[in-house]
């Protein structure tokens, strides 16, 4: 059985491949520029947001699900 290819992709722009996205998520996410970021576990789509001069690092899963608490991974 061949498996059909869900919703839509967005490049990460360090050149390490794409994340696919479900297509309701995909039209607010491509407005950032995503880049991959790597433990020594797991990789992760990231992107940087500056406020004041302050920089942090916001994580595409965190983003999609609206996790604003720190505490909650």
């Amino acid at each position: 059985m061949k498996l059909k290819k869900i919703g839509k992709v967005i490049p990460l722009y360090n050149n390490k491949g794409y994340v696919r996205v479900d297509r309701e998520d995909y039209e607010y996410l491509k407005q950032f520029r995503w880049c991959l970021f790597q433990s020594e576990k797991w990789r992760y789509a990231v992107r940087s947001e500056s406020k004041n001069g302050v920089t942090k690092t916001i994580f595409m899963h965190r983003e999609i699900l609206k996790i604003k608490d720190s505490n909650v991974y």
